[in-house]
């Protein structure tokens, strides 16, 4: 894995090993489209945003090609960083930031579980390393845990919803 390093808010991010080689290479703008071309010795990645007329939706992907002679293992690809959930100016509340999530199973399909960040045991500042993750075990890509969650701050009202999309 590549180093570490920090940033502006004081929180470590570990730079996968292709992560830290990706160079710039192009993009294209087009009406509502962005891609942003990028390439490593390794892989080459085409990073897309679409934007949807009358919504304030967004749907972001990324390709990866293998560009070397080896055979190579994904661990993982990440389109998009959301930060400042919130505000940026304003300290992180925990007790009035929630995520909802959508828990699964053969008998009880999509049932969403909210909780407060404060329960999560996330908490204010960069010092904490808690994570809110979810994954799937087996061939059933759905199996335990929808791909999809909604992050709220119910101080201000603003909230984001997202669904993970894997081919």
């Amino acid at each position: 894995s590549g180093g570490m390093k920090k940033t502006h808010r004081g929180i470590k991010l570990c730079d996968s090993s292709e992560g830290v080689l990706f160079r710039y290479v192009s993009h294209n703008i087009s009406e509502n489209r962005l891609e942003i071309n990028e390439e490593s010795p390794n892989v080459s990645a085409t990073t897309v945003f679409e934007f949807f007329d009358d919504t304030n939706s967004i749907r972001a992907y990324t390709t990866v090609t293998n560009i070397s002679k080896e055979n190579i293992v994904l661990e993982e690809v990440s389109s998009l960083c959301v930060e400042g959930i919130g505000g940026e100016n304003k300290k992180l509340r925990p007790e009035t930031i929630y995520f909802t999530r959508f828990l699964q199973s053969h008998h009880t399909e999509c049932q969403p579980k909210t909780y407060s960040f404060k329960e999560y045991g996330i908490y204010a500042g960069p010092e904490g390393q808690k994570k809110i993750c979810g994954m799937n075990v087996g061939s059933w890509s759905t199996k335990e845990e929808l791909p999809m969650g909604i992050l709220e701050d119910k101080e201000n009202g603003s909230f984001i919803m997202f669904q993970i999309e894997s081919m």
